[in-house]
């Protein structure tokens, strides 16, 4: 299953702040930078904190997320996908 990022928000973890993430499977609803170098640089910076736990849209299912990659929009901007390990 194909994922795009669709919000990025700051959860806070008895008293540790880290980016929480919500997924869609529709690239047009997806969180999206505006130049491919800054959405290429946030995907750097996730991989290198070793991945996310991503929940499916329908939130019944939590799996770690790989293969992030930068993909531009039809509509404008570039967003990161990846693919939940099953």
């Amino acid at each position: 299953m194909h994922l795009y990022i669709k919000t990025v928000s700051q959860k806070n973890d008895h008293g540790a702040f880290h980016d929480a993430y919500e997924f869609t499977r529709a690239i047009e609803c997806g969180w999206n930078w505006n130049t491919e170098e800054k959405a290429e640089l946030y995907r750097s910076v996730i991989v290198e904190r070793g991945g996310i736990i991503a929940s499916d849209p329908t939130g019944i299912r939590r799996r770690p997320c790989t293969d992030f990659r930068v993909e531009s929009r039809p509509q404008g901007g570039f967003v990161i996908a990846c693919e939940p390990n099953i």
